[in-house]
C-alpha cells in the first residue's frame, strides 16, 4: 500500500472512476461533461494542472489498481491533452484512506466549488439519505449536516426530484439555476409554465444586458487575464424567482407573495456575516444564521447580540408605579 497523502503521477489509462464519483454528479449531461473536458484541457495546458486528482489505490489478487474520488474530468482533459501532441503528461494524484467516506470526500469537493446542478443536489440529497438510512424526525437537520448545506435546502432539494420534465429540461440547458425560481416555476399552472419558463429567462437575460451597458458607461472595462478554467463562465443568465413572477403577470397569470423561504432568510444573513458591517452587527448575522435558525442556541443569547448590534438594550417593561406608602394616623390617647 502507498503512503497515505502521498503525492504520485500516474497516466489517465491507469485511472477508474470510483462509484462514489459516479454519485457526486448523477444528473450531468453528456454534451456538458464534453463542454468541461474541453475547457479544463485549454486551462491546463495554459496554467498547468492547479489541483490534484483525489485517489484511492485498491490491490487484489496482486494487482494494484486506482480509482479517482474527486477530479474525473482532470483526468479526462490530460488524456486529450496526451492525444494532441503532449504524449508524456501526467496526472497528478494525491492517495487517500479508502476508509473515509468516500461519497462524502467527492461531494464535497464539488459543493464546494459550486459545479453540481439542481438536480445533482436533489440525487446527493436524496443519496445521503439512503447511504446512511436516515429517515424520519431529524434526518434532514443529519443530511444537512453532512453535506455542509443548510437544513432548509434539504426538504427543498427533495422536491426537485419530482419536478415536471419541462422544469428539469430547463434546469439541465443551465438557465435555470436559482433554487427558489425552480420551486416557483413547478408552482405554476402546467398550461402556462412552459411560456412563463420561457419569458423568465428572457428578463434575466434582458437584466443582465442592462447591468452590463450600465458598467460600460461607467468605465468598467478590465484588462482581460489568461483565462483559468471557469465552469460558469458562459453560463445563462440567472433566471430568478423574480424573474418568474413577473413573467407569469405579463401573461395573466395571478401570483401572490409568499413568504420567504427559510433558507433565503439564512442566505440573506450569511450576505450580512460575509461582509464588512461593524463586528456586532456580523457577530449577530452569524449567531442567527448559524445557529438560531438551526433551532440551536437560545432567544435571549439573539437578543442579546441584536441588542449590541443596534447599539442599545432592549427596553424593559415598566412596572406599574407603587401607591405611595400613607402613614396611617395614630389613634388619639385617651386622657386618664
Amino acid at each position: 500500500m502507498e503512503q497515505l497523502n502521498q503525492n504520485i503521477y500516474l497516466a489517465p489509462e491507469q485511472l477508474t472512476a470510483n462509484e462514489a464519483n459516479e454519485k457526486a454528479r448523477p444528473a450531468e449531461r453528456p454534451e456538458d461533461r464534453a463542454a468541461r473536458v474541453k475547457s479544463m484541457a485549454a486551462s491546463i495546458v495554459a496554467n498547468g494542472q492547479e489541483l490534484p486528482v483525489l485517489i484511492v489505490e485498491k490491490t487484489e489478487d496482486d494487482v494494484t489498481t486506482y480509482e479517482y474520488i474527486d477530479g474525473g474530468c482532470r483526468v479526462e482533459a490530460i488524456a486529450t491533452i496526451r492525444e494532441n501532441g503532449m504524449p508524456n503528461m501526467q496526472v497528478w494524484c494525491v492517495l487517500v484512506d479508502p476508509n473515509l467516506d468516500l461519497f462524502k470526500l467527492a461531494t464535497s469537493a464539488n459543493i464546494h466549488r459550486t459545479q453540481n446542478s439542481l438536480l445533482d443536489m436533489a440525487h446527493i440529497v436524496q443519496e445521503a439519505f439512503d447511504r446512511n438510512g436516515w429517515r424520519g424526525r431529524g434526518g434532514g437537520k443529519k443530511v444537512a449536516e453532512y453535506l455542509g448545506i443548510l437544513e432548509s435546502r434539504v426538504s427543498e432539494y427533495q422536491k426537485l426530484l419530482h419536478a415536471p420534465a419541462d422544469v428539469k429540461a430547463k434546469i439541465d440547458s443551465g438557465e435555470l439555476t436559482s433554487l427558489e425560481a425552480a420551486l416557483k416555476l413547478m408552482a405554476m399552472p402546467a398550461d402556462k409554465r412552459e411560456e412563463i419558463g420561457t419569458r423568465a429567462v428572457e428578463l434575466a437575460k434582458e437584466e443582465e444586458e442592462e447591468k452590463a451597458e450600465r458598467k460600460s458607461k461607467r468605465g468598467h472595462n478590465p484588462t482581460p487575464k489568461v483565462p483559468l478554467y471557469d465552469p460558469n463562465k458562459h453560463k445563462p443568465a440567472t433566471v430568478k424567482a423574480k424573474h418568474v413572477e413577473k413573467a407569469a403577470k405579463e401573461k395573466g397569470v395571478e401570483t401572490t407573495s409568499t413568504p420567504r423561504a427559510k433558507s433565503e432568510i439564512a442566505e440573506f444573513f450569511e450576505a450580512v456575516s460575509a461582509a464588512a458591517y461593524p463586528k456586532p452587527a456580523v457577530a449577530f448575522a452569524e449567531y442567527f444564521a448559524g445557529t438560531w435558525m438551526k433551532g440551536e442556541g437560545s432567544d435571549r443569547r439573539a437578543r442579546e447580540l441584536f441588542d449590541s448590534a443596534v447599539g442599545m438594550k432592549a427596553a424593559k417593561s415598566k412596572a406599574a408605579p407603587k401607591a405611595a406608602k400613607v402613614k396611617k394616623a395614630s389613634a388619639p390617647k385617651k386622657k386618664k
